[in-house]
């Protein structure tokens, strides 16, 4: 037996929480119900908890099914597994906004896996893990990190199925289906020696995403990594010498644009290692430009970061391990490049990575000392790059 309550009714929003069977016998009061609700606010949101419904039947699918094609704008919340996977075989998946039901997960039950700055991951069974977002998340940022989990997925990135939404102890998480898989990050503090082993499993993980064209290939427009890297400069105007902010501006000037599709953020605590290949789980920073801006960003959390305080916290392995495997890194992906255009991209990389930390640190309003360390190396290594670009002519 169907029932159906109204827990809110407002112009905005209409919530219905919905309990029992919607079976052939219910199916026409249900579609019923919803046309009812959405006569009286036309303009209304109609959110359908589904927490208590055990079943949906043929009939109720094409009950939906009518409700959609008249334009009804409603969504399903708490669906279980079992109407979940109704739903997904039946390609609702594709019309509606369907949330599955919370699950009650106890993290001090679950292995941690891997940690960022940002996110922690555990696993939860044979085939699942969850990335469990600190640092009072936005809501809206994860769920936008879902969607081009899924893009990223179809263009042919190496990445990990995130199918779910949820909540652990008052944080979000995104629940992946990861097969079995280990954080490289972890596995290089338990094996240092598996920075050989990886090496080139990590950098064809990366190659695989520069492969793709962000704007032929990848369904989802991404802004442009030259413009993202440009506010960072404009923030630090407010901060640093008027002169260096202009040399700033002419080196952007003398940035390649490119459509390549950039991850955002390499460092190896993003990858997770499987028995076939590396795959990534944060897909949140997505952009398209040339490589150089992820490889600044990973020399940012490889090496500029040591100078100031231990990343073993955060990377899980030392000093040595992150020379080693940014060293490595660089070599292997510019095998076969001209050794002076290398060099010149090394100096693009440098100066990427320390405008990165610069105003990655004057956000968290760190100390003046430490802060001057690295916009001292930026004037000298601005400086230095300008230089060489006019004796270049």
């Amino acid at each position: 037996m169907m029932k159906i309550s109204c827990e809110k009714e407002n112009k905005d929003e209409i919530v219905l929480s919905v309990s029992g069977r919607i079976d052939t016998l219910s199916a026409d009061e249900f579609g019923k119900t919803i046309r009812t609700f959405h006569e009286k606010e036309p303009d209304a949101k109609i959110i359908l908890d589904y927490n208590k419904v055990e079943i949906v039947s043929c009939s109720a699918l094409r009950e939906m099914l009518s409700l959609i094609k008249q334009g009804i704008n409603f969504s399903l919340n708490n669906v279980n597994a079992d109407v979940y996977a109704i739903l997904q075989l039946s390609g609702y998946l594709n019309y509606l906004e369907i949330e599955r039901k919370k699950k009650n997960i106890k993290l001090e039950e679950c292995e941690l896996i891997g940690k960022g700055a940002n996110a922690e991951v555990y696993r939860l069974n044979d085939e699942q893990v969850i990335k469990i977002f600190k640092r009072s998340p936005d809501i809206d940022k994860i769920i936008r990190e879902r969607l081009l989990s899924k893009k990223a997925l179809r263009a042919g990135v190496p990445s990990a199925i995130s199918f779910e939404l949820t909540e652990v102890n008052g944080d979000p998480g995104l629940i992946f289906e990861l097969i079995k898989a280990r954080s490289f990050a972890f596995q290089i503090g338990k094996d240092p020696e598996a920075i050989d082993k990886y090496i080139d499993d990590y950098v064809n993980a990366i190659k695989t995403i520069h492969a793709i064209n962000a704007e032929k290939d990848f369904d989802y427009p991404l802004q442009a990594a030259g413009e993202i890297f440009s506010s960072y400069v404009d923030y630090l105007a407010d901060y640093l010498d008027g002169q260096l902010i202009a040399d700033l501006r002419k080196f952007i000037e003398s940035l390649p644009e490119s459509t390549m599709l950039l991850h955002g953020d390499i460092q190896p605590g993003n990858l997770m290692i499987t028995k076939q290949e590396m795959l990534f789980i944060d897909m949140d920073s997505l952009a398209k430009g040339p490589e150089i801006f992820d490889l600044g960003y990973l020399y940012r959390t490889l090496i500029l970061f040591w100078q100031v305080r231990s990343q073993d916290y955060f990377l899980r392995f030392n000093e040595e391990c992150s020379w080693k495997l940014w060293n490595g890194f660089i070599q292997r992906y510019y095998a076969g490049e001209n050794e002076e255009t290398v060099k010149m991209k090394l100096k693009q990389i440098k100066i990427i990575g320390l405008v990165s930390i610069c105003r990655k640190f004057l956000k968290r309003n760190e100390d003046e000392k430490t802060v001057n360390i690295f916009i001292e190396q930026l004037q000298n290594s601005v400086s230095d790059y300008l230089n060489e670009i006019e004796e270049k002519g």
